[in-house]
């Protein structure tokens, strides 16, 4: 099943009052989550090189059945570090290349239970400067299928997460940066804005440099308007 990528935001948003239909879920589809904080430690990492840090507890949109299906959770669990950091930051746009990181994702119902965990690690993840205080970043993560625990009495006995090949793949979107200027991966940084996409199927993302691609020609537009 294939979800369209460029959906936007206001419209996920909507979808927050959509009723869930009292039938078993056949996947999980994807996983959105507003509100996260976000720090970047320019010495972090392995040797220094820079560790990305996302994390946040509240507003996750849970999707399934092709986005027939909708639930919003106000206890959540959700993590993701990537580190081994390539800084390809050009012409004062920050951009970076991450290869290696972890992630989990924990979704508890009304009573505190858990009824959806996931985790592993990050096979790749890049950020690039989209804005003059955002960035957008995308990548491909791997999953212990030892972590994977669907509650089936909460969802209903054909619920699990749509991923065939063990990968899925991630969006997230980081704005309200403080400190400005934010030119390249050099110094620290900090979000409390970053909204986070966990694709299912991992082949929704592109790959690696793609969105350089799609962007540069926009933010060269954006640099020199300055």
């Amino acid at each position: 099943m294939r979800i369209i990528l460029l959906l936007a935001v206001s419209l996920l948003m909507a979808f927050s009052g959509i009723a869930f239909a009292n039938t078993d879920v056949e996947l999980i589809e994807v996983i959105f989550n507003v509100g996260l904080f976000s720090e970047f430690d320019a010495n972090g990492g392995t040797g220094g090189d820079g560790l990305q840090h996302m994390e946040g507890v509240s507003g996750a949109y849970v999707y399934s059945d092709g986005m027939t299906n909708v639930r919003t959770f106000n206890n959540t669990s959700v993590s993701l570090d990537v580190w081994g950091m390539n800084d390809y930051s050009s012409g004062g746009v920050a951009g970076a290349y991450f290869s290696d990181g972890n992630w989990s994702v924990t979704l508890f119902d009304d009573q505190s239970n858990s009824v959806l965990s996931i985790s592993g690690t990050v096979d790749w993840y890049e950020e690039l400067e989209t804005d003059t205080n955002a960035v957008d970043g995308r990548g491909i993560v791997s999953i212990l299928p030892s972590t994977v625990h669907v509650d089936h009495g909460y969802w209903g006995q054909n619920a699990r997460w749509a991923s065939n090949n063990n990968k899925s793949g991630i969006q997230t979107k980081i704005s309200n940066i403080t400190p400005l200027p934010l030119t390249d991966y050099q110094s620290d940084w900090q979000s409390t804005n970053v909204r986070l996409l966990i694709w299912a199927d991992s082949s929704q993302i592109p790959e690696p440099l793609t969105l350089v691609f799609l962007s540069s020609g926009l933010l060269f537009v954006r640099r020199r308007k300055r």
